[in-house]
């Protein structure tokens, strides 16, 4: 059991943006909007960074952001169900369960500060109109889909230029991980919870991991796309996967509130196990870092409490 584990790990969370609790609404395309910032430096169209005025506001975006997200993860696994009368079905099972997974890496991301965010025309343009003032017309903003890293401790917003919104997003979260990962032995833990984060860690990269997805970690995607545009792993009518396989994807609307450390994606040999064992192993680390980050800042702001946490609530998961 993990036993509030996680806790400690929130120590390495952006803490200062959880204790905001204005009422600031925008998230971070709204934040780029409002043009509350100056461009510090410039290295490229796809590459530069961004110092805001109002450290509170970016806060507060990173915050509501990590929220819609979080929202939308656990409204996406809820309702995860049995198709009747193709009782056996398990394709939309997957590629539902792919997306609430896929939200709870955007949610977990933003929660230590990194934020996987596209950026549209009239978003480059606002961010083009600030640089101006600052860097003349040498600057070039481009559109497109950003990793965007914030500094709690220096108040600076690094853009980097993504070009996949899925692969890229994986590999974003996986450089967070291994950061995680790297940087246990500094947190104020007993040595056991150290090992057993770390653990915890190691079987959740083998499953981002899995087939020749080392690099990029983006095996569920890689896995969902064959399911939804490749009709793979015979889940589609007249269904060709073996028997006693997808047991937990079955139960996935019920699993995922279930400790951490319960799911271990090593123990299975077959896809769609794997898939649904690394999933459920994403949103329960979700839960417990929600729950962690709540307790650790003595409640967070308005829109947080009355949107994921609440929603944990209503489903008996907090």
């Amino acid at each position: 059991m993990s036993g509030g584990d996680f806790a400690y790990l929130a120590q390495e969370a952006l803490l200062r943006a959880f204790r905001e609790h204005g009422e600031y609404r925008a998230d971070m395309r709204g934040w780029i909007g409002g043009q509350n910032y100056i461009l510090s430096e410039y290295a490229s169209p796809k590459e530069f960074i961004l110092t805001p005025y109002d450290v509170q506001k970016i806060c507060m975006a990173y915050v509501n952001d990590m929220n819609r997200m979080a929202m939308s993860s656990i409204e996406t696994v809820v309702g995860i169900y049995g198709d009747k009368p193709f009782g056996k079905s398990k394709a939309w099972k997957i590629i539902r369960l792919y997306y609430a997974s896929f939200f709870a890496a955007h949610c977990l991301m933003r929660m230590f500060g990194r934020s996987c965010t596209y950026m549209g025309p009239e978003h480059a343009k606002k961010m083009l109109e600030i640089s101006t003032l600052t860097h003349g017309n040498n600057v070039q903003i481009d559109k497109g889909f950003y990793c965007i890293d914030f500094n709690g401790k220096g108040d600076t917003l690094f853009f980097t230029h993504l070009v996949d919104s899925h692969r890229d997003t994986w590999k974003c979260f996986r450089q967070l991980v291994e950061r995680l990962q790297g940087n246990l032995s500094n947190l104020t833990a007993p040595k056991a919870v150290q090992t057993n984060i770390f653990d915890f860690m190691s079987n959740l990269k083998y499953g981002l991991s899995y087939f020749r997805c080392a690099d990029s970690w983006n095996w569920l995607s890689d896995f969902r796309n064959k399911v939804n545009y490749q009709h793979a792993a015979g889940v589609w009518y007249p269904y060709r996967y073996e028997k006693n396989i997808g047991d937990k994807l079955d139960r996935s609307s019920v699993l995922w509130v279930e400790d951490p450390y319960s799911f271990n994606p090593r123990n299975y040999r077959n896809d769609i196990d794997v898939f649904a064992e690394t999933s459920l192993m994403l949103l329960a680390f979700q839960r417990e870092m929600l729950l962690a980050l709540s307790k650790k800042v003595g409640g967070l702001s308005r829109g947080v409490e009355s949107g994921c946490l609440k929603m944990l609530r209503m489903v008996g998961a907090s």
